[in-house]
């Protein structure tokens, strides 16, 4: 037995057998969900290339497996990558029915979640881009419901996804014509700039980021925060990986500078938006867009911030899940996702309220939140020499609270306040219970973010 069989292929199997039981809704989804979690606990205790006893037989988990001619290794330290996606997936194929997301979400989720390892699992890793593409096709039947035509959003979608990988092969194809690795010069401008326009792509780095608010407009918001989520953490990854295996990439001189104007850009674009929107369903997209800025900023201080790009990431995943979910279920609910809609809607529908108001924040900074320890760490570093980038980044967040100052006062705006609650049960649950772990992580950064740090 191998790794890349248990944690890519056996996915997208069960994916493929789920299909056939997705008339079956609940069953469908609680399937999903209990893989999901059976996978991460594998990923977490199961020793990778060394041999344990399971009763009286001696067995070895291999990382490598060769498939039509590549190869697919999972080591040990891509291991908390591989429990962060299952973990999370399951908590979102819970999440299927309380949020009315398309039934042949779970079995078309686990395909994508195999999809995710692999795409950090191949080697050469340039093949990486290849995967992503095939991702985000498998994923045009959650965006288009039956029967209907594309809108714009998932056209642009499709467009921009495509078109990134020929450009990042391009890059890998120069680089390797050119006879790189090497430590700088004019003669590593080319590839370095294709490589960064193909993230740039996926990422939705201004302005190349339209396609991303219009996606979220028309999807329902439980699938689009899941297709963004995976698709933006798994480009970070791709490019963190980028940054340690390609010498010519990393050893660019001006390649933090890149990052950081990247980075910059991205989070004061996604921030003024943000003030200025109507549409609350646009709002999840531009959070993505805000996060993804923020880990660009990350990534262009180097080593300084390496573990602080790794704790954000369970904080990023679990803030966009939250949000997704309280929006589906309000949607689920007959409000309008507009500020103007959801006027009132606290009195009646509190929980979500609260976790829509908490998901929304995480993803903020905000104190006591499970994102503001690694944003301070962020900052800190900006104070230290680049007060220039810190007053803008401060601009971009500035903009985002003031979005959330908003939605907040848009749900306790009522002309006739009167308590009457009706919230789902198991929905209920399963909300309050994530927005204490946002608390946890944000009251407790050391207890809950150590064990990612160190791994990833």
């Amino acid at each position: 037995m191998n790794a890349p069989l248990l944690f890519i292929l056996a996915p997208i199997i069960l994916g493929a057998g789920l299909w056939f039981l997705s008339r079956r809704g609940f069953l469908t989804s609680l399937l999903a969900s209990i893989f999901c979690l059976v996978l991460a606990l594998l990923a977490g205790l199961l020793p990778v290339d060394r041999a344990f006893m399971l009763g009286s037989t001696r067995l070895i988990i291999s990382s490598q497996m060769d498939i039509l001619g590549r190869q697919l290794i999972l080591e040990r330290q891509s291991m908390a990558a591989v429990i962060l996606l299952f973990a999370l997936g399951a908590l979102w194929f819970l999440g299927i029915r309380p949020a009315m997301a398309p039934r042949r979400m779970a079995p078309l989720g686990m395909v994508i979640l195999g999809l995710a390892v692999a795409t950090l699992a191949v080697r050469p890793f340039l093949f990486a881009a290849v995967l992503l593409v095939a991702l985000a096709l498998v994923s045009i039947p959650l965006l288009i419901p039956a029967g209907q035509t594309p809108g714009r959003g998932v056209l642009r979608y499709i467009i921009f996804m495509t078109l990134a990988m020929p450009v990042v092969l391009l890059a890998g194809a120069m680089a390797e014509r050119s006879g790189l690795p090497l430590s700088g010069g004019n003669s590593n401008l080319f590839p370095v700039i294709f490589l960064l326009l193909g993230f740039a792509i996926w990422l939705g780095v201004f302005p190349l980021n339209t396609w991303m608010p219009m996606l979220a407009e028309e999807a329902p918001p439980f699938v689009t925060g899941f297709l963004l989520s995976i698709l933006s953490t798994l480009a970070l990854l791709m490019l963190k990986q980028f940054l340690g295996e390609y010498s010519w990439l990393a050893n660019f001189p001006d390649l933090a500078v890149f990052l950081r104007i990247g980075g910059v850009v991205t989070v004061v674009s996604a921030g003024i938006w943000t003030a200025f929107q109507t549409r609350i369903t646009r709002l999840l997209g531009y959070a993505v867009i805000f996060e993804n800025g923020m880990a660009l900023l990350m990534l262009a201080a180097g080593a300084e911030t390496a573990a602080v790009f790794s704790a954000s990431l369970p904080t990023r995943l679990l803030g966009i899940a939250i949000l997704a979910l309280s929006l589906a279920a309000l949607r689920r609910a007959g409000y309008e996702l507009t500020f103007k809609g959801l006027e009132g809607a606290i009195f009646k529908k509190p929980i979500l309220v609260l976790a829509m108001m908490s998901g929304f924040f995480s993803l903020a900074g905000l104190p006591l939140l499970a994102s503001f320890p690694v944003r301070m760490v962020l900052f800190e570093h900006l104070a230290q020499g680049q007060l220039g980038t810190l007053f803008w980044v401060g601009v971009g967040v500035g903009g985002f609270l003031v979005s959330g100052i908003r939605l907040l006062f848009s749900t306790i705006r009522s002309e006739s306040p009167r308590w009457q609650i009706e919230e789902d049960r198991f929905l209920s649950v399963m909300l309050i219970l994530g927005v204490l772990f946002l608390l946890s992580m944000g009251l407790f950064p050391a207890l809950s973010l150590d064990w990612i740090i160190t791994r990833l």
